[in-house]
């Protein structure tokens, strides 16, 4: 259910940057994720991984594609 959440959240920061056709910062994917509840104490970046994981197994490449286009280099390279 966690995961879940967490899923969710990091899905519609990349949602809103495509939204409005701008790259997310890296400060604010990261300090998104540090702000929710079940991830205190938790590396975001670590968090992060995780969540593209699941998403790689869920999502079409071409998405997945789409995505990586609206995210900073240094968040893009967390992808598996």
């Amino acid at each position: 259910m966690r995961a879940r959440v967490m899923m969710y959240v990091l899905l519609a920061l990349i949602a809103r940057a495509a939204t409005v056709q701008a790259q997310m910062q890296t400060g604010e994917v990261f300090g998104r994720v540090t702000d929710l509840k079940d991830t205190e104490g938790k590396d975001p970046e670590e968090v992060a991984r995780a969540v593209f994981i699941v998403l790689v197994q869920r999502i079409s490449d071409g998405e997945i594609e789409d995505v990586k286009h609206v995210l900073p280099p240094d968040i893009r390279d967390l992808w598996p």
